[in-house]
């Protein structure tokens, strides 16, 4: 029963992809700013996950430092916001049938 709900859930996050990608590109529209946009959209998600964190965290949360592990575990935000920078950009330029059929294709 675990395995159907977390295989429905991961259904459910692909099928959202491609309408975040539009309500990023209808918030950058609104604002006239693509990264602005990028910003917001990142923003409001982190908020969400340190929320997440501290609701279902069952051991609780450690204060982070830069010394824990590698530094490259750090890039995550930046990869993030590429992310959703070529979501926002791309499927404009190419259409959104084509962006996301290719990134389909790579996976």
């Amino acid at each position: 029963m675990e395995f159907a709900l977390f295989l429905l859930l991961s259904i459910l996050a692909g099928l959202m992809q491609p309408i975040q990608s539009g309500i990023n590109s209808q918030l950058k529209l609104d604002l006239n700013s693509t990264y602005l946009s990028g910003a917001i959209s990142n923003f409001i998600g982190a908020i969400l996950m340190v929320l997440l964190a501290f609701a279902l965290e069952k051991d609780g949360i450690r204060h982070p430092t830069l010394s824990d592990g590698h530094i490259w575990n750090w890039t995550g935000g930046i990869l993030s916001a590429l992310i959703v920078s070529a979501m926002i950009i791309i499927p404009k330029k190419i259409s959104y049938a084509s962006f996301f059929g290719s990134v389909k294709n790579l996976v």
